[in-house]
This record gives C-alpha cells, sequence and structure tokens, in this order.
C-alpha cells in the first residue's frame, strides 16, 4: 500500500459500524485498503470501466462488504440523501469540478463525520503550475488542474468546513518516455 494511502486510511475514524463513500474510487485502491475496518463501503465513480477492474480486483481479493455505483457525468452530483455517510472520502478529484465536488461530498456526511480529502497539489507559482498540470494531462488525459495548497485551502474555507488536519507526502512518478 503506498505511503500516502496509509496515511489516509489512519486519518480516518474507522470501526465495524463506520460506512465509508469512496468518491471517484477508480479502480479501488482506497476502498481495499478500508473494507477490513468498516461495516460497509461503496464505490462510487463515473467511469464503468473503473468499475469493472474495481468490482474484479474486489472480487480476486474476496472483500464482500462493498457496493458500486456508477456517478452521473458533468453533475458531479451524489445521488444519496444528506447526512449518509460517516466518511466521505474525495481522492485525487478536485481538479474538475472542486466546488461542486466537495459541497456534494459535505453534504452526505453525517453530524459529526469526518470528510477526507486526498487529492494533488500544484506548485503556488503559476508559471510552474501550468507544467505540472500540463504534465499530469499526458498522465491522466482525465486531469484537468490541481489546486495549489492556498487554492486548495481557500476551497474548504468557502465551504463553510474547518480543516482539522493537513498532510503531505511527496512522492517519485516513473515516467516512460
Amino acid at each position: 500500500m503506498p505511503d500516502y494511502l496509509k496515511l489516509v486510511v489512519a486519518s480516518l475514524d474507522l470501526g465495524s459500524d463506520s460506512e465509508v463513500l469512496d468518491v471517484a474510487a477508480g479502480t479501488g485502491l482506497l476502498f481495499r485498503a478500508v473494507s477490513p475496518r468498516v461495516g460497509r463501503v461503496v464505490a462510487l465513480d463515473i467511469t464503468p470501466e473503473m468499475l469493472d477492474e474495481g468490482r474484479a480486483a474486489a472480487g480476486r481479493e474476496g472483500i464482500t462488504n462493498i457496493a458500486f455505483e456508477q456517478g452521473r457525468p458533468k453533475t458531479c452530483r451524489i445521488l444519496t440523501p444528506r447526512s449518509t455517510w460517516s466518511s466521505p472520502v474525495s481522492r485525487c478529484i478536485i481538479s474538475g469540478a472542486p466546488e461542486v465536488v466537495l459541497g456534494e461530498t459535505i453534504r452526505v456526511c453525517r453530524p459529526k463525520g469526518k470528510v477526507l480529502v486526498a487529492d494533488l497539489v500544484s506548485p503556488a507559482d503559476e508559471e510552474l503550475a501550468a507544467r505540472y498540470n500540463e504534465l499530469e494531462r499526458l498522465r491522466d488525459g482525465t486531469h484537468s488542474r490541481a489546486l495549489s495548497p492556498s487554492g486548495l485551502e481557500k476551497l474548504v474555507a468557502d465551504a463553510g468546513v474547518s480543516v482539522t488536519g493537513c498532510h503531505s507526502v511527496y512522492g517519485e512518478e516513473d515516467l516512460e518516455a
């Protein structure tokens, strides 16, 4: 398990009664990491192929406390009622429609629950940020932009919630030509 994922899991208050919503679950790195520690997890993603890979991985690993839901492209709306989840987690999705995604993630969180956002951040320098985002788009065609740390802090403040912790994990990507 990558270091950043260990940090994400350790940051959540998980128990057998926890219900985790993995927003933009992709192929399931996060849901596979939390599933042994929770009662239920729902993997939400807009890409059917990602969900298919996640289902296959869950099957191979014998994960049975998971459900898969296809999200709605473009609107970024989460189709569950307000205050449904003890731990909604947004991982690597802020780049598209950050205000909507964070707002929806907060909306579906139970009172006194914990929203966790784990995402890429760009450099504060605008020129470096543009280059960074260009490289990310080459690596991942769905990437639009990563916010700077101050941009992410502003996003959270504008959403009306407070930050209870912030951690940075630095890693290297192995890029092939």
